[in-house]
Order: C-alpha cells, then structure tokens, then sequence
C-alpha cells in the first residue's frame, strides 16, 4: 500500500483577512478497509480519537490558460461548490499556490461572493452559480453510476462552458480576489483572457473531529494541557474537560474527468488541521498522529494538489517547470 502525504503551513487570504493554518496532506492510492475505517473518523491513532461529524459533498472546476500558465507557475485556480448536506450550498473562487518542498508557506486567496454575480450572454443576465449549478448538475448526472464517460463530446456541458467562458473572460480583469492576485503576478493579460476549464471533478468528503478523550487515551496524554482557543471556538460536542480538541480532519474521495482530453482521475486523500493552541505545541500532537500515519499506514511524501495530480494523469503532462 502507498500513501503519499505533504505537510503545510496554508496561508488563508481572503479580500477581508489573512490568517496562518498549520495543515497535513495525504493521498492514499490503495487504502485498505482498516485505513478507511479509521481515517473515516472510526478509530484511534496512539491515544487521539478520530469521530466523524458530517459528510460534505464538493464539485469543482479547475482553470487554467492555453499555455498552462498556471500550472507552469505552482499555481492552481478553482471554481467550487460546497453541499454542507443539510440544505446549505456555497459557491466560491480560490487560487492556491503548489508545495515546492514540505513546510512551505501556501498561499489561499479566495472570492465567495459569488450569489451576487451575473452573466451578461446574447442579451440575457444569468446568475452565475445558475450556470455553475447546471454545469454540476448535468456532470453529476453524466458520471453517476459508471466511470466510463467522456465529457467532452456532451453537448450540454460544452454550451454550459461556452456561457462560463464569456464570464471568465470578462471578469478576469475584474476586482475579484483571485483574478487581480492573477494580475498583480504579472502573468501576461492577453495570457489570462484564455482562462478556461480544463478539469471537472466530484469530491466527497467525510469531516473529522481528531481529540484527546481523558477517559480512553493512553496514560502519557491524561493530563495533557487544555487548548487555549476560546471555548466558543470550540465544537461544542467537545467542550468539557474530559475532551481535547487538537484536530480537524477530511477525508476525500474525489474524481476528475479531462474537459478538452477525455479521461478521469480518482484520488483518496486525507488532511489534518491543526487547532490546538499555542499551535507550536499543537504541532507535537500533530507530528505524532503523522508518525503513526506513516508506521501503521505505510507512509510516503508527495506534494502536489489534487490538480497537478490530475493534470499529470489526463493530460500527459510531464516537467510543468517553465
């Protein structure tokens, strides 16, 4: 069994804020049912427990230019949709950097407004997310039940990008967050103005708490020191002195299909947050549930993003280094 993992430090900046987070990436390639069952939130790590708390659903279109652009630039720019699964959907842009070496800074810059924006397509105003939703409709649709499809001969996902395209290319030299960091990157404007699709992809995604339970733990940790967070900002099922909260984790089963090159891609990847405070001691608690990730788990560095990965794959592509 492989599991490729990548630590990070993830710099979150949005057009608000900016703030640090302390992350860990692992990808697993052939988990076995024991794998699944404890990073699925079932399970215990040397004494941290693992509890799942919700099952979120995720679509997402990856950007990129006629000439990669960003990809030869570590860069990847996505146009999600979150189903929290209980009737909540959001919508949301990010440009992320790619990892050069394990511990890098990762630059986040996200735009979530995206409820308030419109295409103007022969004559028409759209909402987009109304044409977001369709795309993620009519791809789930396509996929469900089979792997064995080809998106780019689906006519109706081909006109839906087509109206995307004509938003992209108006807005890309907009005040929108990840567009104007695009910008200010000085990648070449006649460059961007070819922004489009190039991948489509489902995630499902189960969240974990990850916690010290003082009554089943090993006896090094029974006295472990309570965070720091405020206790607001801790989930409420663990705010009580038998629990501490260090962690939070996701596990992904995502797949990616080609828009321009038929072909798909499937990913089992895992991450761990840390929210422990002070982080630096959060960050002991962290190195050890990675150490018994890699032991019991057979552990192996990778780091690169969901869509390098895919990219890689479907594409063909070799060294992006320009």
């Amino acid at each position: 069994m492989l599991i490729k993992f990548v630590t990070l430090f993830a710099l979150f900046i949005s057009a608000v804020f900016a703030q640090e987070e302390e992350q860990r990436k692992y990808v697993f390639t052939t988990p076995t049912t024991n794998t699944i069952t404890i990073i699925n939130g079932g399970g215990q790590l040397d004494g941290l427990t693992i509890k799942k708390h919700s099952d979120f659903e995720y679509f997402d279109l990856y950007l990129d230019t006629e000439n990669l652009a960003l990809i030869k630039n570590k860069l990847s720019l996505r146009i999600r949709k979150r189903d929290y699964g209980n009737g909540e959907i959001a919508y949301g842009i990010q440009l992320k950097s790619e990892m050069l070496k394990a511990g890098d800074i990762r630059m986040e810059i996200d735009e979530n407004e995206l409820d308030y924006m419109t295409i103007y397509f022969n004559g028409k105003k759209i909402p987009l997310t109304k044409t977001l939703e369709t795309i993620y409709q009519r791809f789930n649709q396509i996929i469900s039940g089979t792997e064995k499809v080809d998106l780019t001969q689906d006519a109706v996902l081909k006109g839906q990008i087509g109206v995307l395209n004509h938003w992209i290319s108006f807005k890309v030299n907009a005040a929108i967050a990840p567009f104007q960091k695009l910008r200010n990157l000085k990648i070449d404007r006649a460059e961007l103005a070819t922004l489009r699709p190039l991948l489509l992809g489902k995630s499902i995604r189960a969240r974990s708490h990850v916690f010290i339970d003082r009554e089943n733990t090993t006896p090094d940790l029974i006295n472990f020191k309570a965070s720091q967070m405020e206790a607001s900002s801790i989930p409420a099922i663990l705010q009580s002195d038998r629990y501490v909260w260090l962690m939070e984790s996701s596990f992904d089963r995502a797949i990616f299909f080609g828009l321009e090159k038929s072909g798909f891609h499937i990913i089992n990847e895992y991450e761990v947050e840390n929210k422990y405070r002070p982080l630096l001691q959060g960050r002991t608690m962290l190195d050890r549930f990675e150490l018994q990730i890699m032991r019991q788990l057979d552990g192996d560095i990778n780091l690169e993003s969901k869509y390098l990965q895919s990219m890689k794959e479907i594409y063909q592509l070799g060294d992006t280094r320009e």
